[in-house]
């Protein structure tokens, strides 16, 4: 499986300076091999939305992405030589960031786990709670991951450039404004990832505190006061995700730790509900199969992986007409494995009705590994 680099920054705040200058951050000793699923890393990005789109917008962008890795079957994930370096910033910059925002879920996978409890929610897609909720003007993290009564903001960027030796302005200068951002939510724990992609190697660098942070010192006009003036208790913390600071996973059932005191359940009943909407409009306007899955009825559309030259990869991506049970994903993923013998080249992804698979078999259709066989 293709892999990263996965390292850890630790930060500190000076309560007696004010933004930047209160703020360092040290490179920890240690680093680590990050497997990515790049079939993972395309329903990420496709879920990650702030409105549904049609399948022809998504599937187009998914095969962009992709198109600007060499994903080896077994070493580190980076950008492909010959088309980083010739294209142009914009497009490039796209990638990479797309790239940040996966790769942020996958640092915060490996460090903690969480994803065996909960799931995630886009906070950009949350219309929630009155205007001094999450819908505060200015910066806001990009990720809201959740679990019942818990939850954690994600911050994620993307660069195109080798990985630096130690933090750098831009890195301490958005750690400032998150800072800014958590103290307006009565000290909102959240996680900041940076990755740095070029033609070498993928890095991703996870801000992590040492510690509880203490608020860092702030102008007066910056600081926020609920509207009725009253304050917010905060209850007990959390440390059954071993490998995550227990600040992070502040217990929210004695408080809210947020403005607008939205519960953590609503939050994920909204965020389903956007999700379902999200895979409804694909579903409704991708183009019909004509196979069952599990016997569910999938649309969607297969191409070359590469859009750029020639290659054996390609990736399917594909809605059902309802969701598979957590064992029908169990059973499709050892389907695939059957089918393709355990070809190291495969990847395969499912979460709710969004089927995305990444293969190297030339053989047939690529649906077939995943369809009913008929009787």
């Amino acid at each position: 499986m293709a892999s990263v680099t996965l390292r850890d920054f630790v930060w500190t705040v000076d309560p007696k300076l004010v933004g930047v200058e209160g703020i360092s951050a040290e490179l920890k000793p240690r680093t680590r091999k990050l497997d990515i699923n790049i079939a993972r890393l395309v329903r990420i990005n496709t879920l990650a939305t702030p409105c549904p789109a049609r399948f022809d917008s998504y599937f187009p962008e998914a095969r962009i992405l992709l198109s600007y890795l060499d994903t080896p079957l077994d070493g580190p994930l980076r950008l492909r030589p010959d088309v980083a370096r010739t294209s142009s910033h914009h497009i490039r910059h796209f990638v990479v960031e797309s790239l940040g925002l996966a790769m942020l879920t996958a640092a915060v996978e490996a460090s903690g786990r969480w994803h065996r409890r909960g799931s995630l929610h886009h906070l950009d897609a949350l219309s929630i709670g009155p205007d001094r909720s999450y819908r505060k003007r200015g910066i806001k993290p990009d990720l809201l991951f959740g679990w019942p009564k818990r939850r954690l903001a994600g911050e994620a960027r993307g660069r195109y450039r080798k990985a630096p030796s130690r933090a750098l302005a831009d890195n301490l200068r958005r750690l400032d404004e998150l800072l800014r951002w958590s103290q307006y939510h009565r000290d909102h724990p959240f996680v900041m990832s940076w990755a740095y992609a070029n033609e070498q190697e993928i890095t991703v660098d996870l801000f992590v505190p040492r510690g509880k942070p203490r608020q860092p010192a702030v102008q007066a006009d910056d600081t926020s006061r609920d509207a009725d003036g009253t304050s917010q208790k905060v209850g007990v913390l959390a440390d059954e995700l071993r490998g995550l600071p227990d600040f992070w996973l502040r217990d929210l059932s004695g408080g809210n730790a947020n403005d607008d005191r939205t519960p953590v359940r609503w939050l994920a009943e909204r965020a389903q509900t956007h999700v379902a909407s999200v895979q409804e409009t694909l579903f409704t306007t991708a183009p019909p199969v004509g196979r069952l899955v599990s016997g569910r009825r999938l649309h969607g559309a297969w191409a070359p992986l590469n859009l750029f030259g020639r290659g054996d990869r390609r990736l399917a991506f594909g809605l059902l007409h309802q969701d598979l049970s957590p064992e029908e994903q169990s059973e499709m993923v050892d389907r695939v494995s059957r089918r393709t013998d355990g070809n190291s080249g495969t990847a395969l992804d499912i979460s709710g009705r969004l089927v995305v698979l990444v293969t190297s078999d030339t053989d047939g259709d690529p649906w077939d590994l995943l369809a009913d066989r008929e009787q």
